[in-house]
C-alpha cells in the first residue's frame, strides 16, 4: 500500500527532494580576504625574505669572485 502512494507521488512530480541541511549560500559580504589575513601573509613573506636575503647575497658574491678568478686564470694560460 505504501509503495503505491510513493509511486503516485513520484509520478505526479509533487515530491521534490529537500536537503537535510539549511541553505548555506554565501552572502555577498563574505567574499575576499580580511585585512588581518593579508597583513599576516605580508609579514610572513617579509620574514622569509629577510632570512633568505643574506644567503642569496653571499651566493652572488661568491659567484662574482669565481668569475674573476676564472678570467685571471684564462689570461695566465693565454700568456703562457
Amino acid at each position: 500500500m505504501k509503495t503505491a502512494i510513493l509511486l503516485k507521488l513520484l509520478q505526479s512530480g509533487d515530491a521534490k527532494a529537500t536537503p537535510n541541511f539549511p541553505k548555506t549560500r554565501s552572502r555577498n559580504g563574505d567574499k575576499g580576504y580580511t585585512l588581518i589575513e593579508l597583513l599576516v601573509v605580508v609579514i610572513l613573506l617579509g620574514v622569509l625574505a629577510s632570512i633568505a636575503a643574506p644567503g642569496w647575497l653571499g651566493f652572488i658574491n661568491k659567484q662574482r669572485v669565481r668569475t674573476v678568478n676564472d678570467r685571471v686564470f684564462q689570461s695566465l694560460r693565454l700568456a703562457q
